[in-house]
């Protein structure tokens, strides 16, 4: 058959079909899915791919009983602001599941709310074995989940980093530089009077987002108003709670960045209820690139995450970790999506 369709006459993609497809032996492919440290990391991701591509699935069974694994990665979801619902995790949890499946791994999805469940979910999820590692997102600067997990030598790998004196492996979405950015732009329109509304700064995300805020203020020598600088749940109900808190001010800020697009979208909704244009009077840059971003009007300026990228790195980076190795943390950066949101100052904004 030729190499455009590998699938043998059982209908089935089976490994020699796998292996005929990549031009390698049937023995490099086996190894290289069960896990096995003499295949490279570069041959391990291209098996993989393939794997995904040609749709090919080991036999979990088979696999169970040979390395005494429970062929499942758990991610679990800490769902207090949102998370489920906010855009990036859709697409990181659909790409992460089709990455394992193509490795033989199945995705448990759990939830845990921070607090006393989170650490019986944690406790539990240990002592039970149900899993052959976790993934968590929503990192904290002492997270218990990080302290445990490494305490248990339980395998894990995380969404974003922590101030623990822990080496461990994560995917870092850097959302400093989303805070940086939205401000060095709109300072270079003209704008001095910025405000930022970021999320609870018990979660890094959000403190980062703050730190690149405060970053380009003062590498520009602009004062922050301590007014200006407002801690927000993420959901639309806060923005647009907390806008007449900004507009209401004199002076007021002349631009408003918001580490989600949630925030952003409550937040022009109540400026508009108050005659305020966005965009004319007011600039807002949002973080998330929300369905709904590009449908407001003005649409929203925000920042796009690699959700598609990151949902493989963490499959890499965990199925690494499952067979002993500690991978070096990786860090991506949010890219600036320019809407119609944002603009110089004008003589209305005075």
């Amino acid at each position: 058959r030729s190499s455009k369709d590998p699938m043998n006459r059982s209908g089935r993609t089976s490994i020699a079909d796998l292996a005929r497809h990549l031009g390698l032996s049937i023995s490099t492919v086996s190894r290289a899915l069960n896990g096995y440290v003499d295949v490279n990391a570069e041959t391990r991701a291209r098996v993989v791919e393939g794997a995904r591509l040609l749709d090919y699935t080991p036999d979990a069974v088979s696999l169970r009983l040979r390395q005494g694994r429970t062929n499942t990665v758990a991610f679990v979801l800490s769902p207090g602001h949102q998370q489920f619902v906010e855009p990036f995790f859709v697409p990181l949890l659909t790409h992460l599941d089709e990455a394992l499946r193509a490795a033989g791994y199945d995705l448990a999805v759990s939830s845990a709310r921070p607090g006393s469940d989170e650490e019986a979910v944690f406790r539990r999820l240990v002592r039970s074995r149900r899993a052959d590692a976790v993934i968590f997102a929503r990192t904290r600067p002492d997270d218990f989940r990080i302290r445990y997990l490494d305490e248990q030598n339980f395998g894990f790998v995380s969404l974003g980093m922590s101030e623990l004196p822990i080496d461990f492996s994560y995917v870092e979405v850097d959302m400093s530089v989303a805070g940086r950015v939205a401000c060095e732009r709109l300072i270079g329109m003209g704008h001095q009077r910025i405000a930022v509304i970021h999320g609870p700064a018990m979660y890094m995300f959000c403190r980062k987002f703050r730190q690149g805020y405060r970053e380009a203020m003062a590498a520009a020598g602009i004062s922050i108003h301590p007014d200006w600088e407002i801690e927000s749940e993420l959901n639309e109900a806060s923005g647009f709670a907390l806008a007449p808190r900004l507009i209401e001010q004199n002076p007021r800020p002349t631009a408003v960045i918001c580490n989600s697009d949630s925030i952003a979208f409550g937040f022009t909704q109540a400026a508009k209820l108050l005659s305020i244009e966005i965009g004319a009077d007011m600039s807002v840059i949002g973080c998330d690139d929300s369905p709904i971003a590009p449908l407001m009007n003005p649409a929203l300026t925000t920042f796009r995450s690699p959700a598609q990228i990151v949902g493989r790195t963490l499959c890499a980076m965990v199925l690494d970790v499952i067979i002993g190795k500690a991978p070096d943390p990786v860090v991506f950066a949010p890219e600036l999506v320019p809407r119609a949101s944002d603009n110089p100052p004008t003589q209305r904004q005075g």
